[in-house]
């Protein structure tokens, strides 16, 4: 009933189960009465309501093959066109006029601030539920040290300093944003504590399939990334959530997984440096690096980006 199904198709489906037309007739009418089917019913005709929004939305973004690479608009032009639609974009000269772009390597790191002590997440291999336990797995290493390991290490995804390590609200990290260019029509540059993040780490790095809560500007400043993005329309993906992550690992998909990712629309993008890519809110991406990468990001734009309440994997 709350499907749409008809009465008749239900009344015939009883009879089939031996329950006369007249008691099911009747045990209809009383269920139609029920205060709980009434506020049932409600909420079952707005989540069809909201489901054909979404199903709008995937037919309106179906042409959409790849994400758009081109230079940094006006700042008018990428509020309006981009952060209001929520839509991708790769800015290919973001960075110009940065200092990082010809300074930020393993060797700088070791120089300008190895003696710096951070959380670097350890063990990733062993957990695969790794970025979700990033704080359990982390332990201190000085910026030295990760840098040699990322140095001497080809491919790994067992060590890794991530966003969530928050190595950039340390004081003695301060000396980094001396390399890099706030655009004040873009961001918000008097106070960058919580809004910057770090991630540095070698070839083979991975996070897996999950969303963010904010807008967010991706700055590719050393190597190369490859990222696999899904727009937050494609419901399918919905009840694979836990929290903020997405069970479907687009390139190793389970076989249960496999019918769901073929339904689903994957834009895929590749980071080289000098890129800088928005993410928009509660857009699902999975991130890889082909490279030994660095990367920063802002989430201080000149607009409100505060949306702590997006959390559909929260939903219940």
């Amino acid at each position: 009933m709350l499907r749409g199904v008809a009465d008749d198709a239900i009344v015939e489906r009883l009879r089939q189960e031996r329950v006369s037309a007249k008691l099911a007739r009747e045990t209809l009418t009383a269920l139609r009465q029920d205060p709980v089917f009434i506020g049932a019913a409600r909420i079952a005709r707005h989540s069809r309501q909201i489901e054909m929004l979404a199903a709008l939305q995937r037919t309106l973004r179906a042409s959409v093959e790849k994400v758009e690479r081109r230079k940094k608009p006006p700042a008018k032009e990428f509020f309006e066109r981009y952060l209001a639609t929520g839509t991708p974009v790769v800015f290919t000269d973001a960075m110009r006029g940065w200092k990082a772009l010809r300074r930020w390597n393993p060797s700088y790191f070791k120089r300008r601030i190895g003696e710096v002590e951070l959380l670097v997440t350890m063990g990733r291999d062993g957990d695969p539920d790794y970025d979700m336990h990033t704080a359990e797995r982390s332990k201190k290493l000085t910026m030295a040290e990760l840098a040699e390991r990322v140095q001497k290490t080809k491919k790994s995804n067992d060590f890794y300093l991530v966003a969530n390590n928050h190595a950039m609200d340390h004081p003695e990290m301060q000396v980094l944003l001396e390399d890099v260019v706030f655009d004040p029509k873009y961001f918000h540059h008097e106070n960058t504590r919580g809004a910057v993040s770090l991630w540095f780490g070698p070839r083979g790095t991975v996070t897996p399939m999950h969303h963010d809560t904010t807008n967010i500007v991706l700055h590719q400043v050393y190597g190369r990334k490859r990222l696999q993005l899904l727009s937050p329309f494609e419901t399918d993906a919905l009840p694979h959530l836990r929290s903020v992550y997405c069970d479907i690992d687009p390139e190793k998909p389970d076989p249960e997984h496999r019918p769901v990712l073929d339904r689903m629309r994957l834009l895929e993008v590749e980071l080289k440096k000098g890129d800088a890519l928005f993410i928009p809110v509660g857009w699902f991406h999975h991130v890889r690096a082909l490279e030994a990468s660095i990367n920063i990001s802002f989430t201080n734009l000149r607009v409100p980006n505060d949306y702590e309440w997006y959390r559909p994997g929260n939903v219940s």
